[in-house]
């Protein structure tokens, strides 16, 4: 991960699998904003 994108594509793995979770969309904000907040 750390090679590919870091931050960015663990952000985009942890949408894809909370959406696959049924995560809501409160949830999947939250970690879209860590996301940005680590980059």
């Amino acid at each position: 991960m750390a090679l590919l994108g870091g931050v960015a594509a663990v952000t985009a793995i942890a949408l894809i699998n909370a959406k696959r979770l049924g995560v809501p969309i409160k949830g999947r904000a939250l970690i879209a904003c860590a996301g940005l907040l680590g980059t």
